[in-house]
């Protein structure tokens, strides 16, 4: 089935917020965007998912790094669980996400080469996204 390694994968992502919640959830960045208050996070309604992040995807942009980073291993898990499901917003913008600007300046390298390790298996399943193209911007130089 998925033989990603997803042990070594969380604890790069998760090493240093385990046990914490982020600043704002993607509810949160769903009420912005809807021009609403954030709600506070919630760790009942603000669950990991497959619905909870189909229905509130579009606040991922809304959210500070942290809490981008704090959804990471999550969005990685279900891209990888639902893939190659191309139909998919949440695979597509977890996919724009990491090859965003202000996400690969903020990701240290032991991130990136945590998320290009996850891609080369993406390829391995002939996605049909150019994967090689986005390994590559999150491995070049600064």
């Amino acid at each position: 089935m998925n033989d990603f390694d997803f042990e070594n994968f969380d604890k790069v992502w998760k090493g240093n917020a385990l046990g914490q919640s982020p600043k704002m959830s993607l509810r949160g960045g769903n009420a912005i965007d809807s021009l609403n208050k954030p709600p506070d996070f919630d760790r009942i309604r603000d669950n990991e998912s497959d619905d909870y992040l189909k229905k509130n995807i579009c606040g991922l942009s809304f959210l500070d790094m942290d809490s981008v980073k704090y959804y990471v291993p999550i969005l990685a898990r279900y891209a990888h669980r639902k893939y190659p499901d191309d139909s998919d917003n949440v695979i597509e913008d977890f996919l724009s996400l990491i090859t965003s600007k202000r996400f690969i300046e903020s990701s240290n390298q032991q991130e990136k080469l945590s998320l290009s390790m996850l891609l080369t298996d993406f390829q391995k399943k002939k996605y049909r996204y150019r994967i090689a193209d986005i390994i590559d911007t999150l491995q070049a130089k600064d």
